[in-house]
């Protein structure tokens, strides 16, 4: 629980506390835990497996953003983003059209 806890929010006191340890311990709790080789593991494995899922999502996205392209969907799809900004507030219509103008 406490590696789960620390890749999700990157604070060893506040892992060690949302995993369940008592507040007047968690500090010397997450400093024993980040020193521990089989917890170290766990946060790589944990991290390695957030990894490929964001990369398996950004390919998902790039391939139909590409598949848009080449279907003549473009203007559906600015259309689109364009009247329901709150819907899609991650991408601008420029960044939605050339991904290289994102910063």
């Amino acid at each position: 629980m406490f590696a789960k806890e620390y890749v999700r929010l990157g604070v060893g006191t506040t892992a060690a506390k949302t995993a369940g340890y008592a507040e007047n311990s968690a500090y010397n709790e997450a400093n024993r835990l980040l020193k521990n080789d089989d917890v170290l593991a766990e946060i790589d494995r944990i991290r390695a497996k957030a990894e490929r899922a964001d990369t398996v999502s950004r390919a998902y996205i790039v391939a139909g953003l590409q598949e848009i392209a080449e279907n003549g969907q473009t203007e559906r799809v600015l259309s689109e983003l364009s009247a329901h900004p709150r819907k899609f507030p991650i991408f601008t219509v420029t960044e939605a059209v050339n991904p290289e103008c994102a910063n």
